[in-house]
């Protein structure tokens, strides 16, 4: 089941999501808005995170967000455990956004998303029941604490 949330998903429940879609094999992806500055870290976070099954492609619309006009590059690959420190080290969910980093990190299980985010908007979406029990359980806590 599908839950809008607009607190930071951070620390170390962050983490646990990362890890734990990687252990199960899911995709991730983020965008490039072409109309965007982005600074130098950006191109250094893009080389850590490529790998040879890494995918790009042009696009108007992703996970939580359509644009009305101009377009975007969207970096989409396998969730291996070696990018994790990357993922990790930009801090929370709601951190990816311009310029000093990619935007909008989405994670799919198959071609479902089950976690993304307008981060700049601070809005995101998450499907708790995509991942094992024990983590479903502390995202609806999280979930319920952050809707008070």
């Amino acid at each position: 089941m599908e839950a809008r949330f607009n607190t930071n998903l951070v620390g170390c429940l962050y983490k646990e999501v990362l890890h734990e879609a990687a252990e199960r094999g899911f995709s991730y992806s983020f965008v490039l808005r072409d109309d965007y500055p982005y600074q130098p870290e950006v191109h250094e976070l893009i080389q850590a995170c490529s790998t040879p099954s890494s995918r790009l492609s042009r696009v108007s619309e992703w996970p939580s967000t359509k644009l009305h006009r101009g377009g975007a590059t969207l970096f989409k690959d396998d969730l291996h455990a070696i990018v994790l420190p990357t993922l990790i080290s930009v801090g929370s969910l709601f951190s990816w956004t311009g310029p000093q980093c990619p935007e909008d990190l989405a994670i799919y299980k198959d071609e479902l998303t089950v976690l993304s985010a307008s981060a700049h908007e601070r809005l995101g979406i998450i499907r708790p029941d995509a991942f094992s029990a024990f983590l479903e359980r502390r995202l609806q806590v999280w979930l319920s604490e952050t809707s008070r």
